[in-house]
Parts: structure tokens; sequence; C-alpha cells
């Protein structure tokens, strides 16, 4: 009987830096419609969080995760990097979003010395899914980066809105509403807003 080959890993340590840029049509967790979204990453061992974005389905984060972890060598029998959207709840339990995960071998990183200077990274989109691996609504742009711990004072990216932003004024006319159910037999007072935000909202891959 053939006895197949005992593989052997080393670890290395490595830096793992997460670009996080923004979300896309995520669940409506909350009464109002709205989320108040935060990306977790999980790798090796080690966790990190994006701030909270709060009211919104199209969260910005422009920021970037740094975790220092301990990676097996070959780098195809190290763990999945693990994402995870949760809406921020001030009374209950986070709400789990989505998730996806990426593989450390695709994101590899060898520095050359004239590669001193940041270099821009190059995020794409990641579609969510939930625990059982059904598509779920919402979709994260992010850029992954693994790298030897003796490369980590090169320079660090720095994260900004993947498209150019110019100023422009929306103007809206309200002429009415119509067909509005009461509540109970009350009239309701209504108002009618409109949000902008401050960093654009790529609609498009």
């Amino acid at each position: 009987m053939k006895m197949g080959k005992l593989y052997t890993s080393i670890f290395l340590f490595a830096y793992c830096r997460i670009h996080c840029y923004q979300a896309r049509n995520l669940e409506n967790a909350d009464n109002s419609g709205l989320s108040d979204g935060y990306l977790v990453v999980r790798f090796c061992g080690d966790s990190k969080k994006t701030k909270v974005i709060e009211d919104h389905v199209d969260p910005k984060w422009y920021e970037s995760l740094y975790l220092g972890v301990n990676v097996p060598v070959p780098l195809q029998y190290a763990p999945r990097i693990y994402c995870e959207i949760y809406d921020h709840d001030q009374i209950s339990k986070d709400q789990s979003l989505g998730r996806f995960s990426v593989s450390p071998e695709h994101i590899w990183r060898v520095f050359a010395e004239n590669e001193r200077k940041a270099n821009v990274p190059c995020p794409q989109w990641y579609k969510l899914e939930n625990a059982e691996h059904r598509s779920v609504s919402g979709e994260v742009l992010c850029a992954f980066e693994l790298i030897d711990v003796q490369q980590s004072n090169f320079a660090k990216p720095v994260i900004n809105p993947p498209c150019k932003m110019t100023k422009r004024w929306l103007h809206c006319i309200t002429l009415g509403l119509r067909d509005i159910q009461s509540t109970l037999g009350r009239s309701r007072s209504l108002f009618f807003a409109v949000r902008m935000s401050r960093f654009p909202n790529v609609r498009l891959p």
C-alpha cells in the first residue's frame, strides 16, 4: 500500500493589511429602514473592526485594519481571512448582515526596494452570503495585502474614495403627497427629507 506524503509547515510572522472602502445595498436591519454597519475581520486568531457608520445601507469607512499574525507556510495550509458585516445595536445583540472570505495565497505581496513609496491599493467588490453560504443582499469594497513583517516599514497607502469627487448641487422640488393612510383615524405630521453623503456612492462595479 502506497503511503501519502507527509507535509510539514512553518510559521511566518506577517502583517495582513485590510483596506476597507465601503459597502452597498446592505440589509435594512433597523426599524428606520437603515443599518448601523461595521466590518469585522478575523485571521489566524486575531481580529479587528472598523468604526460604525450609523443610519446607512451604503456605509463608507475609508480606513485600514492591520493584523499581526503567525501564518502557516506554505500559504495553502493557512486559514482563510473571514470578514463579516454587523448592524450595531445599543440594546440587543449586534446582527450579522453577511460575510465573505479571502484566500491568503491570493493576497501575498513582496515589495521591491523601489516600492518604498506607498502604492495605491486595487479594491474589488465581494458579495455577501449568510452562514449557510446563501447569497444575501450587499457587497463590500476592500483591498487585501499579506506581507512579511520585515517589510512592514514600507509606506502604508492612504485610503481615499476610489473615484474622483466633484461638487454638485441637488435641487429638489416637492409638489405634494397623495394616498397617505391615516393611523387610528388621525392625520399624521409628514415631512419630506433628502440626505446626501459627503462621499461618492459607487453603484456600479
